[in-house]
């Protein structure tokens, strides 16, 4: 019922838009007649053929159900860097000339091409396109994909006969569509447009008269290149920030050439530069929100003058801020942008020197006796990266080990290195010493090997957190009932291993998907080595495994009289309290209980 309405609308505004002409529907779409998790060309239609391009081995371009309508198919059209596309050959049935395709797309952009000779196609919006083919066709072919970085909702797709192309006011340059109301739609000259910057869904451009973010626009230039052409846009302010916010028509030719910045005066940084790229220097200063824990960064120059400058892009490469100290004298290149609705610079750029002094410290012990988040520079010497998983890197020197957590230094296991890291963020979290920040890296790797240390399990406490470790013993597990805030309680099993004077220490399977560190295969009184890093569990000092070896205990061998009181062990080689259903060893032998 919904869709039929849907339908019934798309129809009557579609008159109106083409006058008393009468229409012929040559083509339409809207999934029904399948189900959903259908592939695009499992699909069938009576006027069309669909086809699919994905060099993926699971494709996603499938029938999804609306998240408001459960009895709605939607098609998911994946996001650009899936590299795939869906082509509906259309026939036409004799019909040519000026036809108006429609649709709902829950996105700014999309691409529609045709590889059918003579076909042009203009004015594609989020709501539809005009297409033009030429008399005598018999089949039309149009290909669709997303050009965004994020995935598409495509539905209610309707070819029709009759349309022409819109009127748009034309607009020499930039300022002059900033001179026009928010939303509305125009064909602009482009000459000599910049492109001063591009990241991820942002294309700051520039020309004589002003600058503009192309925003989610799917539109592949490069910082550098000269834009020269027309092309119908959307204009809309958000949130005070002068956007494009779709494009069509284009006729663009581009040139290579330099993003240069303009330098202002930093009471020059105002509204009238928003999108803008520029370079300021000054003295810097910080205010560290203690409400928000934000970390605010001001440029401040002789005058007084001040300008907030902040990461936009927290993936861009040389705009770490953590590094700065109140007193160095830097350079921010970046685009004005508001935040918080005051003109500050989103850095691309980013140099600095002097400052505070920063305290060098000569050893990971010299670090660990420091007060948490405390600023330094740290020096090793042949310290040697153990094991590196995931967001975790674990460190040795002479002194001691730490943990380099989330800090994507790229070292792989076994590298030796020596130099000077700045440490702008160390901390303890769960007893574990951490650092969780980086800066001014002047560390030199060379090959080596990570070769644990051979201990005793008594070795085994806080103080060796982080060490790579080697300890052998007897295995001793434990069953646990873990009874969570939320959800039904579950039963865990416990790993220790003991000494010959029954001192025992934990370990367990910290990185579970590491492989070889499957210990659910060791049981009661095997003896095993196990290699790992000191870590903790329950608030003591465990081993995480990276690796292990053992000798079974052989229930298969117990030669001990058999009796009904007999321990129970899964088939897992785990003790048992109690045997539910399923299969169980017991005085050696397999039995099951159903």
């Amino acid at each position: 019922m919904k869709k039929t309405l849907r339908f019934a609308l798309v129809a009557f505004f579609s008159a109106i838009a083409l006058g008393a002409s009468a229409q012929t529907t040559i083509w339409e779409e809207d999934w029904q007649s399948s189900e959903a998790g259908k592939l695009v060309n499992e699909v069938t239609n009576a006027n069309a053929v669909y086809t699919l391009s994905s060099s993926n081995e699971n494709p996603y371009t499938k029938l999804w159900v609306n998240a408001n309508d459960e009895s709605n198919l939607e098609l998911l059209i994946p996001k650009k860097d899936r590299n795939e596309s869906w082509t509906a050959e259309i026939n036409l049935n004799g019909n040519s000339g000026n036809l108006t395709l429609s649709y709902t797309y829950n996105k700014s952009t999309i691409s529609i091409t045709s590889e059918t000779a003579g076909v042009t196609i203009s004015d594609v919006s989020s709501t539809g396109a005009l297409i033009n083919v030429p008399s005598g066709t018999s089949s039309l072919k149009l290909t669709f994909s997303n050009p965004m970085s994020q995935n598409a909702r495509f539905d209610n797709i309707k070819l029709v006969t009759g349309g022409s192309a819109q009127e748009y006011p034309e607009v020499a340059n930039i300022a002059a569509l900033k001179a026009l109301e928010s939303g509305t739609k125009a064909k602009l000259t482009f000459t000599n447009v910049q492109v001063n910057f591009t990241s991820g869904n942002d294309m700051y451009v520039q020309d004589a008269t002003g600058a503009i973010d192309i925003y989610s626009c799917g539109l592949t230039y490069t910082a550098g290149q000269k834009l020269n052409g027309t092309a119908v846009v959307e204009y809309k302010l958000y949130n005070g920030m002068p956007e494009i916010t779709s494009v069509s028509n284009a006729e663009l030719t581009a040139t290579d050439g330099t993003a240069t910045p303009s330098e202002p005066a930093l009471d020059a940084i105002n509204n009238n530069l928003l999108c803008h790229l520029v370079k300021a220097t000054g003295t810097v200063y910080i205010e560290n929100n203690e409400e928000t824990g934000y970390t605010n960064y001001f440029l401040e120059d002789e005058d007084a003058n001040s300008v907030q400058f902040y990461r936009k892009w927290t993936a861009l490469d040389g705009t770490d801020l953590s590094g700065l100290t109140d007193g160095a004298t830097a350079t921010v290149t970046g685009i004005v942008v508001l935040l918080n609705g005051t003109p500050a610079i989103g850095v691309t750029e980013i140099s600095y020197e002097g400052g505070e002094d920063i305290e060098t410290v000569a050893n990971i012990a010299a670090l660990k006796a420091k007060a948490p988040t405390s600023k330094v520079r740290l020096t090793l010497t042949d310290a040697v990266v153990t094991f590196v998983n995931g967001k975790d890197m674990f460190v040795t020197d002479a002194s001691g080990s730490i943990d380099f957590y989330n800090c994507s230094l790229g070292y792989t296991a076994g590298k030796v290195l020596n130099g000077t890291i700045d440490v702008t963020e160390y901390k303890v979290y769960n007893k574990l010493p951490e650092i969780t920040k980086v800066t001014e890296n002047q560390l030199e790797a060379t090959d080596g090997t990570a070769t644990p240390q051979e201990v005793d399990v008594t070795a085994i406490t806080d103080e060796m957190a982080c060490a790579y470790v080697k300890v052998s013993g007897t295995v001793r597990t434990e069953v646990v009932t873990i009874t969570p805030s939320s959800g039904d309680p579950y039963e865990r099993t416990n790993y220790y291993l003991k000494d010959e004077s029954n001192n025992e220490v934990p370990f367990y399977r910290k990185w579970s998907k590491l492989d070889g560190t499957d210990i659910s295969v060791l049981k009661d009184d095997d003896t095993a080595t196990v290699t790992g890093i000191v870590v903790f569990t329950d608030g003591n000092a465990a081993v995480g495994v990276t690796a292990f070896e053992s000798t079974s205990s052989g229930i298969e061998n117990i030669n001990a009289e058999i009796t009904d009181d007999a321990p129970i062990f899964n088939i897992a080689g785990q003790r048992v309290e109690k045997a539910v259903k399923g299969i169980y060893i017991q005085n050696g032998k397999k039995f099951i209980v159903k």
